[in-house]
């Protein structure tokens, strides 16, 4: 790297403000506005945790976790797109030969959009490939995507492929999008800016060479950066971009509070007491909230480097760190929203369109209250869901 080289967190920082003043439109107009996305595009955002030779700079989780509280903190919907555009890079970059990945990704602004099947999503083995048909919804970035991952159960002559594990045989198909039909389902209060709408494929053909089972673990001589399970790799980004858009709802609410007098009182906000234990009480939560996020990174990372990689443990506390930090992000957020009064209630304010984005995000999969109960029962020597871990 050269003297000029920047890290991909202080591109993010010099972005940020672009960002955070297209955040309203982006919310309103419900994907990126052209100068975010040029934003993105210009600081080479959407890939650098892919391989090199995509263009990546495999950024390890401590990297991209920074760069999504910057962007979250910015527009939450914006650190998410950047969130996911870097989980498919990660997850598909070093497992296609190198053609084939060069032909996927061949610049800045290249994504895959990865949404979650509904119904029969499948495969038929062919000559050379699969016939591929299906429909998935979810697909954030979808807007701005070249390609597509239509995740299937594999069938051959009518029979589900199963692993050696006895599981059915599910794979990632990636399609371009030309061969894709994009529907617009995305009506929803938070996280709009991501245009996570669906997307369907109709019988179409897709070569061996970009097709790789779904979610597989890159190989044990891989970079370390790779070494960490992509989606384990995914959602402690993600936690990281609810300390970000909550940290963004505290400094608004600051500023307000130094601003405001509600109209039934004379003391102004930032003389009430209520107000003063909110702000001390939601720094402290945040802090500590960034404190495991950091604590549970350095953990995986340094699995990552042994020989034996990330364990099972290590998935456990990676999984109750994602789930708390988002409900303690979600909590402070919810907490100055019920303080901040009928200035926060409006489409144009950042703590409203924060508060329904951090809502949004907690309802994923990644982050529901449940995992508390599966990684218990992990805990205690129990039955439990090694798959949602």
């Amino acid at each position: 790297m050269g003297a000029s080289y920047q890290r991909p967190a202080e591109r993010a920082e010099a972005i940020a403000g672009v960002i955070a003043a297209e955040s309203e439109s982006i919310h309103r107009g419900g994907r990126l506005t052209p100068a975010a996305h040029q934003a993105l595009v210009d600081a080479d955002l959407f890939r650098v945790c892919g391989p090199t030779q995509v263009g990546g700079e495999e950024c390890d989780l401590a990297g991209v976790s920074a760069v999504a509280e910057i962007l979250g903190h910015a527009d939450v919907s914006t650190g998410w797109l950047f969130v996911q555009a870097n989980a498919t890079v990660y997850n598909f970059g070093p497992r296609l030969d190198p053609a084939t990945a060069a032909e996927i990704f061949p610049g800045p602004a290249s994504v895959v959009a990865a949404g979650f099947p509904v119904g029969q999503a499948r495969a038929d083995v062919v000559d050379g490939g699969y016939r591929v048909s299906g429909r998935w919804d979810f697909a954030s970035g979808s807007l701005h995507s070249d390609w597509f991952d239509a995740r299937v159960v594999v069938y051959d002559r009518d029979e589900r492929k199963t692993t050696r594990s006895g599981l059915f045989g599910l794979m990632s198909c990636l399609v371009p999008r030309d061969e894709v039909e994009l529907i617009d389902t995305w009506d929803v209060t938070g996280m709009r800016g991501t245009g996570s709408g669906t997307y369907t494929v109709d019988n179409v053909f897709v070569p061996d060479r970009r097709i790789v089972p779904m979610w597989e673990m890159a190989t044990q001589g891989s970079a370390g950066a790779f070494r960490i399970p992509a989606l384990t790799f995914a959602h402690i980004a993600f936690a990281a971009l609810t300390i970000g858009g909550a940290s963004a709802a505290l400094q608004w609410f600051v500023e307000l509070a130094q601003a405001k007098t509600a109209r039934q009182s004379r003391t102004p906000l930032q003389d009430q007491g209520t107000t003063q234990r909110v702000i001390g009480q939601s720094h402290a939560q945040l802090r500590a909230a960034s404190a495991y996020r950091d604590w549970v990174v350095e953990r995986l990372m340094a699995a990552a480097a042994t020989e034996g990689g990330v364990s099972l443990d290590d998935r456990a506390e990676a999984r109750l760190a994602v789930t708390s930090i988002t409900e303690t992000s979600l909590a402070v957020v919810e907490t100055l929203y019920r303080v901040a009064g009928t200035t926060g209630i409006f489409q144009s304010s950042p703590l409203h369109r924060i508060f329904n984005d951090l809502h949004v995000m907690s309802q994923q999969l990644f982050a529901r209250p449940f995992h508390y109960e599966n990684v218990g029962r992990y805990l205690l020597g129990v039955e439990h869901d090694r798959s949602i871990m």
